[in-house]
């Protein structure tokens, strides 16, 4: 059993954004760059539909965790954009998956922040989800649990949440929803340290 860390990397509007899922290969079947290749083909594309064009995806760094000597980090830089509107709806508003995984306490769960909002996938005047985006991310919640929760266990990756005390093997994820407020996106200049 092999777990991973991946950090997906964003641009948008002179902001860098940085979104992290963790990964369980049960059977050590996956390399780091046959990861990544799966997150650039699996995980990024249902995310596309909602945001705007010019939201740039840029660069996965996958690293080995939980072991005492990891592998260095693999970094692929990518370049995909999104593809909901040539507008967006909002600047730094983001909504938010959120990961369950069936136990109590916040340890046991976590989020994932969709930001560069398409035009249409928010309504302004509450700040909440459209129906175009309620069902847009109904469908696309199924997409990901089918892909990345409910997967073959022989070959599959699992989506898991990570603890901080690395004493503690990270916690399957068993379902994805997602929140249909806005939230406020954080993020960095472009060449500003960290």
């Amino acid at each position: 059993m092999a777990f991973y860390r991946v950090t997906i990397f964003q641009r948008f509007r002179g902001r860098e954004f940085r979104n992290v899922i963790h990964l369980e290969d049960p059977n050590n079947f996956w390399t780091q760059d046959a990861i990544a290749d799966k997150v650039r083909d699996s995980w990024i594309p249902p995310f596309r539909g909602c945001q705007f064009n010019s939201l740039n995806y840029y660069r996965l760094e996958v690293r080995r965790i939980l072991i005492p000597t990891p592998p260095a980090a693999l970094l692929k830089d990518i370049n995909i954009f999104g593809n909901g509107s040539a507008t967006a709806a909002v600047g730094f508003e983001a909504w938010k998956l959120q990961f369950q995984t069936g136990l109590a306490g916040k340890q046991h769960r976590g989020r994932y922040f969709v930001g560069g909002i398409a035009s249409g996938f928010v309504d302004l005047s509450t700040e909440r989800m459209g129906v175009t985006a309620i069902s847009f991310f109904a469908n696309m919640a199924i997409t990901l649990e089918t892909a990345w929760v409910q997967d073959d266990p022989t070959t599959a990756l699992h989506l898991v949440i990570a603890h901080k005390d690395e004493s503690v093997t990270p916690t399957r994820v068993f379902r994805i929803n997602f929140d249909t407020v806005l939230c406020h996106l954080h993020s960095r200049k472009v060449g500003v340290g960290i």
